[in-house]
């Protein structure tokens, strides 16, 4: 597991159970194999609001990662990292 918004992101789940977790009722992905390693990051990553997928309901994991989808994802981490060491810091 790992730590995202201090909420534990498990990376054990598979299949329904991922999608039961972050109480989505269908894959956002069409191309994303639930019972797959990397699926439990995908899944995150979506449910953060850090990536989105394309317009036809994929993710295209194999694509090459443009440079205005990486800066895209690279502020939106480094945001919700600041704002959790902020939190932190005021509690």
């Amino acid at each position: 597991t790992f730590s995202f918004y201090n909420q534990e992101v498990p990376l054990d789940l598979q299949g329904q159970d991922l999608l039961d977790y972050y109480k989505l009722e269908a894959n956002p992905f069409s191309d994303v194999d639930l019972d797959l390693w990397f699926a439990p990051y995908i899944i995150a990553a979506y449910h953060f609001e850090i990536v989105q997928g394309y317009g036809d309901g994929t993710f295209q994991a194999a694509r090459e990662v443009s440079h205005a989808e990486f800066l895209k994802i690279a502020t939106l981490v480094q945001n919700i990292n600041l704002s959790v060491e902020l939190t932190s810091e005021l509690e």
